[in-house]
């Protein structure tokens, strides 16, 4: 017979048994196993996301059709690779992989669904255009007018609304062409040159709001370029004056010399400015260094190669960590340095890249390499990349998706490369296409004849939730 004190410790240690299972068994679900007790099978699942813009789109998962229609989620599938597609009335099937691993979410939930047919529509002016001006962002959009220096904003519901009137030369005339026109990041303020017919050409900071036009020439030098509105103040520009950085306010009508010389290459970003410099002698290469506003605060980050040219350097940022992507004109080489204020890496991503651009969120480095169109997702270290031959204009139409222009004009596709498909206009010059677009309507417009054509992605019933 058992005693009760031996009765009391086997009820313990039972009890401990239990709930140190249940425990197990509680981890082991919240982990992605899906475990049956019957049949003493241990697997592991995961959970997909499941949403397209427009939403209501019928789904597939491996091929076969689901009961529920977008949006929706999977609790417990199989890990391994997945196909999902998306089909709705009316607009182009997609289609993509996916991989999914135990305990973890799988997003399949930013398709943008393109409509079979796109009605194209002009905006109404008696103005001859020729190019566009977008921010970085792409929130702004700004419509250049050919032979009178003419500036105007396009505005979210496609209307023209004049913003400045560059000045007229010496000799009366008004610009024949604006080339080398930039905003800062809000959109604020445009610097562009003014190409005259029978003088030499002025560059002229605009300020949107009121359309004053200032000529920056005579403050910062005819020679000084790589120049760049502070994204603190929309009134002061920085650029390279024979390899030196300045500062100069359009209002004081003041330049100032900064610390950081021998300089070839400039970019800012609303924390610090960032210089490539060139070493002594240059033989020894250059020095990727960080300043502050004030050019003070030296921080040396990498070195590179020697150079006589400008690189191209585009910032970006995300979770905390910030990513540089320096391009050399020379042979392509591309570097991508990563700092998350402990660590400083740089690694060469390869030669012959060109078209290099960020995400606006910052996940995404995509670029164009050998006719291949490929991406890096920065958040989970995965490369992409397909086949994909002519491309010469792209650009990041939401955090998932891009505008691409190859030969025959516009197209849209993911990030990986997925779900190519034309878009309106069709051309044999797409090369020489000027098109632009406003991310918040998605709406893309394009230049045709000197007139302003346009149409939307916008889902009609639906709201972008990406």
């Amino acid at each position: 017979m058992i005693s009760q004190k031996t009765r009391a410790s086997l009820t313990v240690i039972i009890s401990s048994i239990i709930v140190l299972f249940g425990t197990i068994l509680l981890v082991a679900v919240a982990s992605g196993y899906n475990i049956d007790i019957f049949n003493g099978e241990i697997s592991t699942r995961g959970l997909v996301k499941l949403n397209t813009n427009p939403s209501g789109s019928t789904i597939k998962l491996n091929g076969k059709q689901i009961k529920q229609k977008t949006p929706y989620q999977l609790d417990s599938v199989k890990i391994g690779p997945i196909t999902v597609e998306y089909e709705k009335e009316g607009y182009h099937k997609w289609s993509s992989k996916f991989l999914v691993e135990g305990g973890v979410v799988t997003f399949a939930d930013y398709a943008l669904l393109i409509p079979n047919e796109i009605e194209t529509k002009n905006i109404e002016s008696t103005l001859v255009f020729s190019d566009f001006i977008a921010n970085n962002d792409h929130s702004k959009l700004y419509a250049v007018s050919e032979n009178t220096g003419l500036i105007h904003e396009v505005q979210r519901n496609s209307q023209l609304k004049k913003i400045a009137e560059l000045p007229l030369n010496a000799s009366f005339k008004p610009a024949a062409k604006l080339t080398e026109s930039i905003t800062n990041d809000e959109g604020s303020a445009i610097v562009t040159k003014a190409i005259y017919p029978d003088s030499k050409p002025i560059r002229f900071w605009v300020n949107v709001s009121n359309g004053a036009a200032v000529n920056i020439d005579e403050i910062i030098g005819e020679e000084t370029r790589n120049i760049i509105i502070n994204p603190k103040n929309n009134k002061e520009v920085f650029g390279i004056n024979k390899g030196q950085l300045i500062k100069s306010n359009v209002d004081s009508r003041l330049t100032t010399k900064l610390g950081p010389a021998n300089i070839n290459s400039l970019a800012i970003d609303k924390g610090f400015i960032y210089t490539l410099e060139n070493l002594t002698p240059q033989s020894n290469g250059q020095f990727l260094i960080r300043y502050d506003f004030n050019g003070n605060g030296r921080y040396v980050m990498a070195q590179y190669p020697s150079t006589t040219a400008a690189w191209q350097i585009i910032l970006s940022k995300l979770n905390n960590t910030e990513y540089l992507a320096l391009s050399s004109p020379a042979d392509g080489s591309m570097y991508v340095v990563s700092n998350d204020g402990q660590k400083i890496q740089s690694s060469l991503v390869g030669k012959d890249i060109k078209l290099a651009k960020f995400s606006e969120s910052g996940r995404f480095l995509n670029f164009y390499q050998l006719n291949s169109f490929k991406t890096i997702d920065l958040e989970y270290v995965e490369r992409f990349y397909v086949q994909n031959d002519g491309i010469s204009m792209t650009g990041w139409f939401t955090d998932y998706q891009l505008i691409i222009t190859k030969s025959d004009g516009p197209y849209i596709t993911d990030y990986n490369g997925d779900n190519t498909i034309k878009l309106p206009p069709s051309t044999t010059e797409g090369s020489q296409l000027k098109l632009n677009f406003i991310s918040e309507n998605k709406s893309i417009f394009f230049i045709s004849v000197g007139k302003i054509v346009y149409f939307s992605l916008q889902p009609k019933s639906s709201l972008i939730n990406f």
